[in-house]
C-alpha cells in the first residue's frame, strides 16, 4: 500500500485507535444531544462541552 509495508501490531494499533475515536464521537454526541434536551442553546452546549 502506496509502497510501505504495515506490521500486524502497526495495523492492530490503528484499528484501535479508530474504535477510541468512534467511542469518543458517540459519547459527545450523546452528551451534547441531553444538554439541548434539557434546555441549553447550541453555542452554550458547545461551551460546555469543550474545555
Amino acid at each position: 500500500m502506496f509502497g510501505m509495508n504495515l506490521d500486524p501490531i502497526t495495523i492492530l494499533a490503528l484499528i484501535i485507535a479508530m474504535g477510541m475515536f468512534v467511542d469518543n464521537s458517540i459519547v459527545f454526541t450523546d452528551n451534547f444531544v441531553d444538554l439541548r434536551r434539557k434546555g441549553m442553546k447550541t453555542h452554550e452546549t458547545c461551551g460546555r462541552l469543550i474545555p
